[in-house]
């Protein structure tokens, strides 16, 4: 990875090696208004959007309720005339750049000569005019070096660029490169994705565009071949007038699986994702997932049908797709196996011949695991050697997992059963005498099972053959070859009709260690297309009906490998087979449809498929209607006769959908059946949809499902369910406003006496509103949802002092920046079904902003207030409903799994005033977490301060601010701590002369722990001294003494913030200073010195270049 990256800066560096530009400067402006000035214009142009703040003394103004502000031409509009100074400050971009910039010149209109075409020779632009080599850039480059007390020296370099321009005539660049292998996976939240860490180089011209770095492939309108990766490394394309071809070669970051499933009833997720081996927490590869829900393409997004947590492997779907149990589910998706490094080629053709009426094209793709570049597991010559008597099966290839530490060593010990079989015994951390690797080797196909200790130990308990998913074995990973070839012919013999041929061959080897078991690695695919669209049959001398059809033919052999999916998402359910049959196929299938009239569509076909002893033929035919924008009607019918194994069978499907305007109101029906059987076997089922929407755009939707299930044993069919589901859907946006109510209920009744009936219920309400005059402004939002939680478990590592994010006191840990551990949260696995409520809501209000505020007493026009609540729920209760509707004395109790809220109310007087301002706050937080593996915990803290802000002078102001506040933590209900705060903090700001800046700040807090009876009082005194050098950069120096004063010998953490008995010392100094226009120097030094632990000392020095 590292050589790729410097591949890339050293093709690219005679390019930037020009780059000047300037760092991100923050500037400050003030004006005084004329009575006649609606407008202020800046002095600089290009400011960085959200940068600026507008202030009207103490008074900061809001954007888009007081002011607008256009970035690009620096112009600032107020809304109602200011009656003193105002002043603002911002930030601008580090480029020269001219306020508009275009390809070509337009022309004036009367000088365009009216001919029929202009030649490309033609430019309006003369070449004296058009320079060949044009940049835009920006980035940054810079090189640090770190030292401290507890840690080595190291060397930090990297660089991040962004280009784009032309090289030459006709010739583009666009590149992102960075030196810096940070991979930072996107949120699965959203419908686009934005990949902060992907570094590309990409050239284009007319005839050819090359690639170079992060890149995805993607070979589309293939049969066989069709492949879509996301690979690193360099792709080519080459165009002419009557071909065209690309060569790809990469280094892939992951592969391909896909997975399929069904839903569990009423449970949104999450949905655990699996790799090829079935272990869960995968890594999926950022928007290479396609989703599909019962045939139909999904939308990624917390608006749309589904989200996705990329780093666990995890699918979630929102209230817009409800799931069921006869939910069908298929993903496919690329995900990080971390088995070996992948090598990819691939290439691929087409040639146009006879007026584009014959085409030839290729594909070819080689697809490889680095067999001697292992990335998991290194590979002795042992390892070697079982790798190649495993042949293909992928759980014979493996080692030992135990080894010997040596007494008191290791963290198990060895026994045996009656059998003389070792069993290995967890005894805890350095109590035992070996160190034993486990792997997951299937559902219940092992004889160990994962568990997690109260302290987040993950160890292995024995349970006995076939009643695990573990063994204690290492499972050497089967590096892998897959190679395939794929070419077509097709042939137009009318403008309207195409005719193709396609044949494929493949080879997959399974282990390329091993000769054994490769008897089944070649495998060719044939397939025949021929097809006619817009096909006019003449019917009257001026009418004639438009018709079109498509017939095809697959022949796959048993061992043909795919690359990727190959066929569509629900292939199998088209012909009704199951996912167990081989890859052999012989298959033909035609379909067509025929528009006699406007507005009218019948469509039908037939086919037949062979796989090994299954024989499946079917037929399908539908008619659909569709006026403009008044009525829709449709019909579908489909029949699948098979035959297995002698055994016969059938499907049948129907399927239909009517929608009809009348004025403002559109009732609609649609109705959804299935009967099945198969070997004695199978299912009927019958699901109506009555539904009426009133509104064409703003407006209420309602629909109603009933579906009536029955199972088939023999030739009699047995009652098994019956679901109905309501839902409503309202949605009104105006100027003002933005209300959407989303509800569904969903109540599945078993008949049989053994299963449980269902409820599930899902809704979603969003409120946005704020009146004309900005005055009140107002946010809500509530969710509901069936989901499933998971027990957690907090892995505690061990690193260096000031390497870790906590500290361990007692069996506890607690936040420090400086600690000694990291805590790495891991799923057990372990699912229960819970009801999920997440809703919050703000209300800002400032009466001075009110119209009529002339009728305001003065008074109140002094306060502004903002209020603020939020609950976040998961709870086991098997009646949700209170929880539903906000019933909080519910929250946090016996059932819950993990709750918490959140209330907060401001009330600030003379806010932004530059000589006085107040503001009194009122905070609640409560919080319970019964998904902890360790213990219940349950935190409530309670929080009432008063902020005063007074300029005593104009170069002194003071802050001072009193609180009071409760802290109340239990762990499995058991008081833990109870600890309350009394503390006063004060800040004196004094500007000195011109370039010196200096803040005190002065902090007094006592506390008591109202469980262990301790006391203790602190006092914190920082003083801060800032140096300005004008236009060039800034120094400044802090330290803090902390003194801690208490008569108990050993004080909580959470009562100083681990500060010891005694005093303790924090210092620090910053050095910010611009080198030149396009160059910054700064350095950093920071130093701890606390009671009972070492004294730490961390200098970072750093020189970045801007671009």
């Amino acid at each position: 990875m590292p050589s790729r990256r410097c591949i890339l800066l050293f093709i690219l560096l005679p390019v930037i090696a020009s780059a000047a530009a300037f760092p991100f400067d923050r500037y400050r402006f003030q004006h005084t208004f004329s009575p006649m000035e609606k407008q202020l214009k800046l002095p600089h142009r290009f400011l960085i959007p959200n940068s600026e703040t507008v202030s009207i003394g103490k008074l900061t103004l809001m954007r888009d309720v007081d002011y607008e502000i256009n970035c690009v031409d620096g112009v600032i509009g107020l809304k109602s005339l200011p009656e003193d100074i105002v002043f603002v400050q911002y930030e601008i971009f580090p480029w020269s750049l001219n306020r508009y910039y275009c390809h070509r010149l337009m022309p004036e209109p009367e000088r365009i000569p009216l001919k029929p075409e202009v030649s490309v020779s033609e430019s309006i632009i003369s070449p004296s005019d058009e320079s060949p080599f044009t940049f835009n850039r920006s980035g940054t480059i810079f090189r640090s070096i770190t030292i401290g007390s507890n840690r080595d020296a190291s060397l930090e370099s990297g660089m991040d660029l962004k280009l784009d321009g032309r090289i030459g005539k006709g010739t583009t660049i666009t590149a992102a490169l960075s030196d810096q292998n940070i991979p930072i996976q996107p949120e699965g939240d959203t419908r686009t994705l934005e990949e902060i860490d992907k570094v590309y180089i990409s050239v284009r011209s007319d005839n050819y565009t090359l690639n170079l770095g992060d890149y995805n492939l993607t070979v589309e309108g293939r049969e066989f071949a069709s492949i879509e990766r996301k690979l690193t490394g360099a792709q080519g394309n080459i165009t002419g007038d009557n071909f065209n071809l690309m060569l790809s070669g990469a280094a892939s970051k992951g592969e391909f699986r896909s997975e399929s499933f069904n839903g569990i009833e009423g449970l949104q997720g999450p949905y655990q994702l699996h790799g090829k081996r079935g272990e869960t927490g995968i890594l999926i590869l950022a928007g290479t997932e396609k989703v599909w829900v019962n045939g139909i393409l999904m939308t990624r997004g917390d608006n749309y049908d589904y989200i996705i947590d990329y780093s666990k492997g995890e699918l979630t779907f929102t209230e817009a797709a409800p799931v069921t149990v006869d939910t069908r589910i298929i993903v496919d998706f690329q995900y990080a196996s971390g088995d070996y490094s992948r090598n990819l080629y691939h290439t691929a053709g087409e040639l146009e011949l006879f007026s584009d009426k014959l085409k030839l094209s290729y594909v070819m793709g080689h697809e490889s695991d680095a067999k001697d570049n292992p990335l998991a597991v290194a590979l002795t010559d042992e390892a070697k050697s079982a790798l190649k008597s495993a042949g293909d099966d992928p759980y014979s290839a493996v080692n030992d997992g135990a080894e010997y530490a040596g007494e008191g060593m290791g963290d198990y010990i060895k026994t045996f059963d009656p059998d003389s079989t070792a069993i290995y015994v967890w005894k805890g951390k350095d109590l035992g005498d070996y160190d034993v690797i486990f792997s997951y080797i299937g559902c219940l196909l092992g004889s160990y099972q994962r568990q997690f200790s109260a302290q987040g130990d993950i160890y292995y308990e024995h349970m006995g053959d076939g009643l695990g998913d573990y063994a204690p074995v290492i499972l050497l990973p089967l590096p892998r070859r897959e190679e395939l070839a794929d070419f077509t012919i097709s042939y137009l013999p009318h403008r309207n009709i195409n005719a193709e041929l396609e044949a494929a061959v493949s080879r997959y080897d399974r282990n390329t260690f091993s000769p054994i078991d490769d008897g089944d690695n070649d495998g060719i695919a044939l397939s025949g297309r021929l097809s006619g669209d817009s096909l006019k049959i003449p019917i009257l001398i001026r009418q004639s009906m438009s018709a079109g059809f498509a017939l095809k033919t697959r022949n796959v052999d048993q061992n043909f490998h795919r690359l990727d999916r190959t066929e569509e998402a629900e292939y199998n359910r088209k012909w009704g087979y199951s996912d167990t049959l081989s890859l052999r196929e012989e298959s033909y299938d035609f379909s067509g449809y025929l528009i006699p009239y406007q507005g009218w569509n019948l469509t039908g076909g037939f086919g037949a498929l062979k796989k090994d002893d299954f024989n499946s033929n079917r037929w399908e035919a539908g008619l659909t209607y569709r006026s403009e924008d008044e009525t829709y009607a449709n019909i579908y019918l489909e029949d699948i006769r098979t035959e297995s194994n002698g055994v016969s069978g059938f499907w049948r499907r129907t399927n239909s959908d009517m929608r009809h305007w009348l004025g403002i109101f559109q009732p609609g029906m649609r109705f959804e059946a299935e009967d099945q059987a198969q070997a004695g076997e199978g299912f009927r089922f019958a699901e109506y949809r009555p539904a009426l929407k009133i509104g064409r755009e703003n407006g209420l939707s309602a629909e109603y499902t009933r579906r009536i299930d029955e199972t088939r044993t023999g030739s009699e069919l047995f009652p098994l369910s019956t679901l109905n589901r309501a839902h409503l859907l309202y949605q009104n946006r105006s100027h003002n406003y933005d209300l959407t109510l989303d509800y569904t209920h969903s109540d599945r009744n078993y008949q049989q006496p053994d299963s449980t009936d269902i409820v599930s219920d899902l809704g979603r309400i969003e409120y946005n509103t704020r009146s004309a005059d900005g005055a009140l402004i107002f946010t809500l939002q509530h969710r509901i949802t069936q989901s499933r939680t998971a027990q957690t478990a907090l892995i505690p590592i061990e690193v260096a002092w000031g390497e870790g994010n906590y500290v361990k006191v007692g069996d506890q840990y607690f936040p420090d920046p400086n600690g000694n551990y990291l805590l790495i949260s891991q799923d057990t696995g372990e699912f229960s079904r819970s009801a999920k409520v997440k809703s919050s809501f703000n209300l800002r209000i400032d009466p001075r902003r009110f119209r009529n505020a002339d009728y305001i007493p003065p008074i109140l026009k002094l306060f502004y207030t903002e209020t603020y609540f939020s609950v976040d729920e998961q709870s086991g209760a098997k009646d949700p409903w209170r929880l539903y509707v906000l019933y909080l004395p519910v929250f946090r109790g016996d059932s819950t799994l993990y709750g918490a809220q959140t209330a907060r109310q401001d009330i600030h007087y003379r806010k932004g005033d530059r000589n006085f301002s107040l503001r009194f706050r009122i905070t609640d937080n409560r919080s319970l977490n019964n998904r902890l593996v360790s213990a219940p915990e349950r935190l409530v803290r309670d929080e009432f301060s008063l902020r005063v802000w007074k300029a005593l002078s104009a170069s002194v102001s003071l802050q001072s601010m009193g609180s009071f506040s409760r802290e109340n933590r239990w762990l499995a209900d058991i008081p833990s701590r109870g600890i309350t705060f009394y503390s006063t903090d004060n800040l004196l700001h004094h500007q000195l002369s011109r370039p010196f800046e200096l803040r005190i700040g002065l902090k007094y807090e006592t506390s008591r722990d109202q469980v262990d009876e301790i006391s203790a009082r602190s006092i914190t005194v920082n003083p801060q001294l800032d140096y300005s050098i004008f236009g060039r950069g800034r120094i400044t120096v802090g330290a803090s003494w902390i003194g801690v004063f208490s008569d108990a010998e050993n004080i909580p953490f959470e009562m100083t913030l681990g500060n010891g008995k005694g005093s303790n010392y924090i210092w620090s100094l910053r050095i910010a200073y611009r080198i030149g226009k396009n160059l910054n120097l700064t350095a950093d030094y920071n130093g701890e010195s606390k009671v009972d632990r070492p004294v730490i000392h961390t200098g970072r020095m750093e020189i970045r270049a801007f671009f």
